[in-house]
């Protein structure tokens, strides 16, 4: 046979002969008790970040003061989520720089977008790095890359000539 837990309260009561403060307090004491112990966390946001202000103040000192910054660690340490702190204006993204020239295109297209530059034409890299130092000589611009894991020798070229002009951001595992 089944009972309600009311029912076994009531029954029980019937035979208690405390009187009704202590049986308010036992039954309470359980409930009570540990909640008052446990600390209160606060609220926290999805994409909120807790607990990085040393590095995220660092990155937007490096934003400000125009610093190529490199985020070194290992896979599942916040560096992208840290990357995603530097934002203002001329700030473009890439996730990596690999292909080449796709790569290249895409920030073209962005910048050609904002109406900073033509979108340049051609089968190789060089017209578009051309167009991008370019464009870092009449403005502050900012490139952001979520991934320098899978980069090359032709990619770092590339970037070197890229970052004479442009101030860059990024990521890459610590085992790279």
């Amino acid at each position: 046979a089944e009972l309600s837990t009311d029912d076994l309260r009531n029954d029980f009561e019937s035979i208690d002969r405390r009187p009704l403060l202590m049986k308010w307090w036992s039954r309470l004491k359980p409930k009570v008790i540990p909640e008052l112990l446990k600390p209160k966390p606060r609220p926290f946001y999805i994409g909120e970040t807790i607990g990085r202000e040393k590095q995220i103040t660092q990155l937007r000192k490096n934003f400000r003061d125009r610093v190529n910054t490199i985020l070194v660690g290992d896979r599942g340490t916040g560096k992208r989520h840290l990357l995603s702190q530097v934002d203002g204006e001329g700030v473009y993204r890439i996730d990596s720089v690999s292909p080449a020239r796709e790569s290249l295109v895409k920030i073209c297209e962005q910048l050609a977008k904002a109406g900073i530059i033509e979108m340049p034409k051609g089968r190789s890299a060089t017209p578009f790095v051309e167009a991008l130092k370019e464009a870092g000589k009449t403005a502050k611009l900012t490139l952001v890359i979520s991934s320098l894991d899978d980069i090359t020798r032709n990619e770092i070229k590339y970037l070197r000539a890229i970052a004479e002009h442009w101030t860059i951001f990024a990521s890459i595992e610590s085992n790279q």
